[in-house]
């Protein structure tokens, strides 16, 4: 008896919201409609923490094994030219590495951390609303307006989006833009910094 009324609450049907959007700027209407639990489309991405409106902010994207791979072969390569000015170079020259190196790690991570601008619906709506609007995102539930693109390698819709670099496992976009222009500028840094410093000791 326990295991029928557990099966029939399972598979009670709540109330949700159905919303009705003809575009941007028009009247938007609420209606009540019978439906399963309404679980929201985050795509790939693996969800680290979220905010008090349940939106993203941490994320890890689905090439993370690329993330990993690159902070590596940073990581080493700052470790092995602080090593190499401990040797030959100025103390100064020790310090400076470590910083840029730190800088550079930092704002990579912060990168492929941040949530990059994920767009999609709270609520349920109903998908034939939308049907001849080419503009509908039927996974994210919202429509692709302004600067929204979905992104197929994280099967998500974004706001503000560039491109996709596989190199942070994520979409670069509005969310984490300024982030990755931080993190390419430190990494041209670096690398001038490590081949003046290197020659500098030859």
């Amino acid at each position: 008896m326990a295991e029928a009324t557990d099966l029939e609450n399972g598979n009670q049907l709540q109330e949700t919201e159905i919303l009705k959007a003809n575009g941007p700027g028009s009247d938007k209407e609420y209606l009540p409609v019978a439906q399963e639990a309404f679980r929201r489309h985050l795509g790939n991405h693996f969800i680290l923490s979220t905010d008090d409106m349940g939106d993203p902010e941490l994320t890890i994207g689905p090439h993370w094994p690329f993330f990993a791979c690159m902070f590596s072969f940073l990581g080493g390569v700052g470790i092995m030219v602080a090593y190499y000015i401990s040797t030959t170079g100025p103390t100064w020259g020790i310090w400076t590495t470590i910083v840029i190196t730190l800088t550079t790690l930092t704002s990579y991570t912060v990168t492929a951390l941040k949530n990059p601008g994920i767009v999609s619906s709270r609520v349920f709506v109903d998908d034939t609303s939308f049907a001849n609007d080419k503009r509908y995102c039927k996974p994210c539930k919202v429509l692709r307006v302004n600067t929204i693109y979905h992104c197929y390698d994280c099967d998500v819709c974004v706001e503000g989006y560039d491109h996709h670099c596989p190199w942070t496992g994520k979409c670069i976009a509005k969310g984490n833009l300024k982030e990755f222009y931080v993190f390419i500028a430190s990494t041209m840094v670096f690398l001038m910094y490590s081949i003046m410093m290197t020659m500098r000791s030859i």
